[in-house]
């Protein structure tokens, strides 16, 4: 495996690994949750803009990640 792969996987796993403890151990979770969605949201824009706007094709794949992650999300809060 590609060693770029693997530091990919790494970090993504670190990372949910860190803001799950960071919203975990927050007494005010929802506030927790907020400023971490606000954290990613630069990083989301900054994407668009590089690589454009998703195609309509996309739109059912957006919907479902969208309901799958404040699923997570809630799920997270309540743990």
């Amino acid at each position: 495996m590609d060693n770029t792969v693997i530091i990919v996987v790494l970090s993504a796993a670190f990372l949910h690994a860190w803001w799950n403890f960071l919203v975990r151990s927050n007494t005010d979770k929802v506030m927790a949750m907020i400023a971490m969605t606000a954290g990613h949201t630069p990083f989301a824009i900054l994407g668009i803009l590089y690589l454009g706007i998703p195609g309509r094709e996309a739109v059912p794949f957006l919907l479902a990640s969208a309901v799958l992650h404040v699923g997570y999300q809630v799920f997270l809060m309540n743990a």
